[in-house]
């Protein structure tokens, strides 16, 4: 018999394309290595229960015409992400907030939880150990900004998964240290625009990536890309930009004012969801000219549902500006490497 159409991979994506091209008449053939469809959806019963084989895979969308299509094909329960941690008998809130301290230590301001941290730590905040904290972070954030700078020169002086790297480093490594570390390797990508000498052949296609933060072990959609041909040249990401591109204010006097400052830091991160959330739009789309990008490739790791729900706005805003787009949704298992690979090399060729 012959095919309209190769499917490879029987997940959603794939499904979902079969299913639209044999309604318009398309012949097509759905092939998979594993026994069963779904993909990293899949559920079995056991004992009764529905079981995620992969984990638990959660669909987001606020868009009707999506939700009414996929669920004429299934019953979806409802969920609450609500994390919580047992400890020795006790349940406690996850991320920590004042519900967190109160259970710990019976305390119901934050200035009791204060008093409480810094008895458990040993150290005493003040304004003096905290300004100098706020300086040596800007510091390091000041060096990775500059290392990024270089990033945006063709042919790239620095790949995308050691950038990555990097800036995984800098959540764990000891600041002064590693501040200087990247100056260093700042220093030697500055050396290597001047000269025209890049980690790939001028001309590369140039990724921005967006969406999920890529924590330390994860590095497959970074080593998938440039496997393919590209070269990542920019993260709009919490493992990114969003880590480095705002410095605190130092101006401050007193321990209130520092923590204030530290505070209106955050504020202005543009994390998904955040409601409205126009401003992270304008930034992927402004990252993406700044660096030279030909593509942006957004990416929403199964349990980071807050991505998953933004990337049609995403999709939207990129589109708007033309830029060139795929979305792309994964987790940290390697199972979906060889399919992602050719969907990469795909979206790298029309671009």
């Amino acid at each position: 018999m012959q095919y309209d159409y190769l499917v490879v991979g029987a997940g959603l994506y794939g499904a979902v394309f079969a299913h639209e091209a044999k309604k318009k008449g398309k012949k097509v053939l759905v092939i998979d290595k594993r026994s069963h469809i779904a993909g990293n959806v899949y559920t079995e019963k056991i004992e009764g229960i529905y079981v995620h084989r992969y984990g638990a895979h959660i669909f987001h969308t606020n868009d009707a015409k999506v939700w009414d299509y996929v669920t004429q094909f299934a019953t979806f329960n409802r969920f609450t992400n609500s994390p919580v941690a047992n400890y020795k008998g006790e349940l406690y809130s996850l991320p920590f907030n004042m519900y967190t301290f109160n259970k710990m230590w019976g305390v119901v301001t934050p200035e009791k939880a204060a008093a409480k941290i810094e008895e458990e730590c040993g150290v005493k905040i003040t304004p003096e150990r905290l300004k100098a904290a706020i300086h040596a972070v800007n510091e390091k954030r000041r060096a990775l900004q500059r290392l990024a700078a270089t990033r945006a020169a063709d042919p790239a002086p620095i790949s995308g998964l050691d950038s990555l790297l990097t800036v995984q480093a800098a959540f764990m490594d000891d600041t002064p240290r590693l501040t200087g570390a990247i100056n260093d390797m700042a220093a030697e990508c500055e050396q290597r625009v001047e000269a025209g000498e890049g980690v790939a052949p001028k001309g590369t296609k140039r990724i921005l990536y967006t969406g999920t933060p890529m924590a330390v072990p994860n590095w497959k959609l970074f080593n998938l890309i440039e496997k393919a041909g590209g070269v990542v040249v920019g993260e709009e990401s919490c493992t990114g930009s969003r880590y480095y591109k705002d410095l605190v204010d130092e101006s401050g006097e007193t321990v209130d004012e520092l923590l204030d400052a530290i505070a209106e830091r955050y504020f202005k991160i543009n994390c998904a969801v955040f409601t409205p959330n126009d401003q992270r739009m304008k930034d992927i789309v402004q990252m993406a000219k700044d660096l030279h990008a030909d593509g942006i490739v957004d990416v929403a790791l199964q349990f980071c549902t807050l991505y998953e729900m933004e990337s049609f706005a995403v999709e939207k805003a990129v589109e708007e500006a033309g830029i060139p787009f795929m979305h792309i949704t994964t987790d940290y298992a390697g199972e979906d490497a060889g399919q992602l690979q050719t969907r990469i090399e795909a979206f790298l060729e029309t671009i």
